[in-house]
């Protein structure tokens, strides 16, 4: 009897399927405007990390880059997903996604970016942060720390973040 296991960066061994409290929240037909689309800001109870992303085929070819942030965003438009745990068991999720429809007008300090890329209307973009093993998923402590995915041109996406939560 074979059973897969991994051992975390605390250490910690976890024999087959992750017990990690686990969470997605989907932005369907967001129409996104040139700049800052969508975000996902850490907690002021849990430790976040972000595991994947996904955007799905934009209306028009766009640059799409990802930063992390140190400040939270103010003003813009957004609407806040609904937020998806993946076992019916899990407590509440306590991170915060936004999806833009206008642009944030102040804040969210930058500390740098992850990725750009450009992404055309055929192409679905999956980031996967910490999955080799041997890197880190991207951290965020505290309702300051956040992910934020920028375009550089008006589009409509489907699109996805996947974190998980623990003290």
């Amino acid at each position: 009897n074979v059973q897969s296991f991994l051992v975390d960066v605390g250490g910690r061994l976890e024999l087959g399927e992750s017990t990690r409290r686990t969470y997605r929240a989907l932005f369907s037909g967001l129409v996104a405007p040139a700049g800052v689309f969508a975000t996902l800001f850490g907690s002021g109870t849990q430790t976040v990390r972000l595991k994947r992303g996904v955007l799905n085929k934009p209306s028009g070819a766009a640059t799409i880059t990802a930063t992390k942030r140190s400040t939270a965003f103010t003003g813009g438009t957004s609407t806040a997903p609904t937020t998806v745990p993946k076992d019916a068991n899990n407590a509440a999720g306590t991170a915060g996604v936004l999806a833009y429809t206008v642009v944030p007008a102040a804040g969210g300090t930058n500390l740098g970016s992850l990725f750009e890329i450009d992404q055309a209307t055929t192409e679905i973009l999956e980031e996967r942060f910490g999955d080799e093993g041997t890197s880190q998923a991207v951290v965020l402590r505290g309702t300051g720390q956040g992910f934020a995915l920028a375009s550089s041109a008006a589009v409509t996406l489907d699109g996805w973040f996947e974190w998980t939560e623990e003290a």
